[in-house]
């Protein structure tokens, strides 16, 4: 929770960096939990609670936008993970979070939960989203979601840096 603590600071430090999403209980996560079929990790759950969903400079954070999952659209992190399982088959461990719009895809994998946390990976495939593909790289990018959060923010605080001079 240290990595997510530290992100959490620096966004509130930048706060005109930052758009999100207010309102989210817990109540709403756990509804979204039981309707993916997924424990989500203690980090993402603070995520959503404290942001719902987050747009930061150019980053933008998938999490939950309100309860309509149906007419929704990125970035909502229901809405996606719903039309990525019917559409390409994705497993129901994995919880896509992020895409850098290059094909590759970030997800939680919820199957390797250790202390209430789980890594962060990334699958890399550029002309469709096939897991099962052995053309598609899948690795471990972050032993978990605030590991992933800060170095995002930290990332998105040094290119805005770089525009500014």
């Amino acid at each position: 929770m240290l990595n997510y603590e530290k992100a959490k600071k620096l966004i509130y430090k930048n706060n005109d960096l930052s758009d999100c999403i207010e309102g989210i209980t817990i109540e709403l996560v756990e509804k979204v939990e039981n309707l993916l079929e997924v424990k989500f990790p203690n980090t993402y759950k603070q995520y959503l609670c404290d942001f719902g969903a987050l747009t930061f400079g150019a980053t933008e954070i998938y999490g939950i936008v309100n309860d309509d999952f149906v007419n929704s659209g990125i970035p909502d992190v229901v809405w996606i993970t719903l039309k990525n399982r019917k559409e390409f088959n994705l497993p129901k461990h994995l919880i896509q979070i992020y895409s850098l719009g290059d094909g590759t895809e970030f997800y939680l994998d919820t199957s390797k939960m250790n202390n209430d946390e789980c890594p962060v990976i990334s699958i890399h495939a550029p002309n469709f989203l096939d897991v099962e593909s052995s053309q598609n790289e899948i690795q471990i990018e972050y032993d978990d979601f605030g590991e992933f959060f800060l170095e995002l923010i930290q990332e998105e605080i040094e290119f805005q840096e770089e525009l500014d001079d």
